[in-house]
Order: C-alpha cells, then structure tokens, then sequence
C-alpha cells in the first residue's frame, strides 16, 4: 500500500489482516429488497504511514456465494459474511467493491520472480 501511494496510485486491495472500526449505526443497503449492507471508515493500522479508507460488505449468511473466499468475522452475530477492503478512492463504498469484483481474481496473480521464471 505504502509503494501505490508513493507512486500516486489509486488501489483496491482486499484485506484480511486489520480489523477496521466500522460504526454499527452506519450500515447501509443501496438496494431495499436485498440483504446487502455496506459501510466504510477511515482507519491506521498499526506501522502504517497514514489512515486509509476501508469499506465492508455485509452479505447475509443464507444468501448463496459462488466461490467467494472467507473474510474477516467483523462481529459476532452470525447474521453476515463480511467482505473488507482497503482503498484511497474518494467513491461509495460500494462502487469501491463493484470495480473491485470487475478485477476477478487478479491480485492473486502478482508474485515475484521465481528462479524458475529466469531458466531457458
């Protein structure tokens, strides 16, 4: 993160490290009828250089998920599969998640060099 933000880089990158202090009365659905629910706050984590914006995803636990991998267990209440992220883009958080989830799987696929890539 600290290198994307040196470059002058706008970032999504998932998170499963930190545990971001998201206000329960600041939970939000864009859509009534789904069970969706986002919310975003600013957090530093510790070592980090500055505080970044960190968005969540509440999906509800019966709701079906293809594939998606486990997350972050937020809170204790059973109800919620929760997606987090970090960011410095100046969007709502679920447009953060939209473009995040257009990627696929891409960060999976950045590594460095093996001494095996190098040999002819």
């Amino acid at each position: 993160m600290d290198a994307a933000l040196e470059e002058g880089y706008l970032f999504v990158f998932g998170n499963k490290e930190c545990n971001p202090p998201f206000d329960p009365a600041m939970w939000y659905k864009v859509r009534e009828r789904e069970g969706v629910e986002y919310n975003e706050c600013f957090y530093q984590p510790m070592g980090w250089k500055q505080m970044s914006c960190f968005v969540a995803m509440g999906i509800p636990e019966d709701e079906p998920r293809e594939g998606e991998a486990v997350q972050l267990k937020l809170f204790e209440d059973g109800k919620y599969i929760y997606r987090v992220f970090v960011t410095n883009k100046v969007e709502k958080a679920q447009k953060v998640i939209e473009e995040y989830d257009q990627r696929t799987d891409s960060e999976n696929l950045i590594r460095m060099p093996s001494e095996r890539d190098w040999q002819p």
